[in-house]
């Protein structure tokens, strides 16, 4: 008897879980019934699964993400150059690096290829808060193989200066570099 209550139970509780207002399963292709096409869903106050498509939305036709407010790049930790050979990771959009004395890159690639279309910040700062070495990067031109196409020869990154670069597929192209 025990086995046919339990068998029972195990068959009712699909059904009940099916037609419950407090939980559902939630997968692709499932329909949200406030949404709103293009809504970004998000979890919200409480727990709650929210949209906000003032702020953020996605157009499946152009593949692209909108975003009206303000976009943040968490930081990399600190890449301390310690040597010529030295590469440095673009594992994430903001990365921050600093030289343990003054160095100029000979490593090839200089940086690891990344994911067509990738975005990297290169951002130099002290590492130890009082000393200011620059790193400085050379052009696919003056080194074969450092996967660098920069506006000009070299960069040196130093203090608080930027370099903004993107990836092709191939080598890493130069967009702006700020000398700050």
């Amino acid at each position: 008897m025990k086995s046919l209550i339990l068998l029972f139970l195990i068959m009712l509780s699909p059904l009940a879980y099916a037609e419950s207002d407090v939980e559902r399963a939630l997968q692709i292709g499932s329909p949200v019934a406030s949404g709103t096409q293009s809504s970004v869903l998000f979890i919200g106050p409480g727990g709650a699964i929210s949209q906000d498509n003032n702020s953020i939305s996605y157009d499946d036709t152009r593949n692209s993400l909108s975003n009206s407010g303000r976009t943040t790049y968490p930081l990399s930790t600190v890449q301390i150059i310690n040597a010529v050979g030295d590469t440095i990771s673009a594992d994430a959009t903001y990365v921050l690096i600093s030289g343990d004395a003054p160095r100029t890159l000979t490593s090839t690639p200089t940086i690891p290829d990344g994911l067509e279309g990738q975005i990297v910040i290169i951002t130099c700062i002290s590492y130890d808060s009082t000393t200011v070495n620059g790193v400085t990067l050379q052009d696919n031109a003056g080194i074969t193989g450092t996967g660098l196409r920069l506006g000009a020869s070299t960069r040196l990154i130093s203090w608080d200066d930027n370099l903004v670069l993107i990836y092709s597929g191939v080598e890493w192209n130069e967009i702006s570099f700020v000398a700050n």
